[in-house]
């Protein structure tokens, strides 16, 4: 007579679902740095997680351009044992209004190169919008507060309608300059609308 010996199987759990990456660290302290900060950016990477195969080898793509203001995008893959992968993306910003921030000794210049004389301003940050810069006295006028936006190594004055000076006017300015990281010395061109009437300047902005 034989005899059979019962068999046990066991059932393999079927692997459908792709791991869960989590990015270290995501918080604006690393997905917004100032400009010129440092050669390279230090990644802080992320990890990933998979139901059936555990942690999973997180794999990073992309650069950041630490050299040059704007938006970067680091992808993470990562991708189980079943063929299963997600991704999940970090955006850092490569802020320019970090490194512009600070006090001024600005040189106010007509369209014939003529000197209108000095004033102090003060470049601040934007704390919610990125790469945005503040001007307190822009063009020599007390009071007008002027915003720019940087991108690459350019600072641009969108054009802009304010109210300042002594007495306070409505001006509309509009212009464009460029900086780099030799030192906070940069240009700004522009034009001013006053009363209807056009004019030409550039005002030259020396850290103070």
């Amino acid at each position: 007579m034989i005899s059979l010996i019962p068999i046990s199987s066991c059932k393999i759990k079927e692997d459908l679902f792709a791991p869960v990456i989590t990015l270290n660290t995501d918080d604006v302290t690393h997905n917004r740095v100032p400009q010129f900060s440092t050669t390279n950016y230090s990644d802080p990477g992320a990890t990933a997680y998979d139901d059936v195969d555990g942690n999973v080898i997180v794999i990073p793509n992309g650069i950041v351009n630490m050299n040059l203001a704007g938006d970067y995008v680091i992808s993470y893959i990562a991708t189980d044992k079943a063929g299963n992968k997600s991704t999940k993306n970090r955006t850092v910003t490569v802020d320019g209004g970090y490194y512009i921030t600070g006090n001024y000794l600005a040189e106010d210049f007509d369209s014939l190169s003529v000197s209108n004389g000095t004033y102090h301003e003060v470049i601040s940050a934007s704390l919610i919008s990125k790469n945005r810069i503040n001007f307190e006295n822009f063009g020599k006028y007390v009071n007008d507060t002027v915003y720019g936006t940087c991108l690459g190594t350019t600072i641009t004055i969108p054009i802009q309608t304010v109210s300042g000076g002594s007495p306070p006017t409505a001006r509309t300015f509009q212009g464009t300059g460029t900086y780099n990281s030799a030192n906070k010395i940069f240009t700004i061109t522009f034009t001013e609308i006053t009363n209807g009437d056009t004019i030409s300047k550039h005002d030259v902005y020396t850290p103070d």
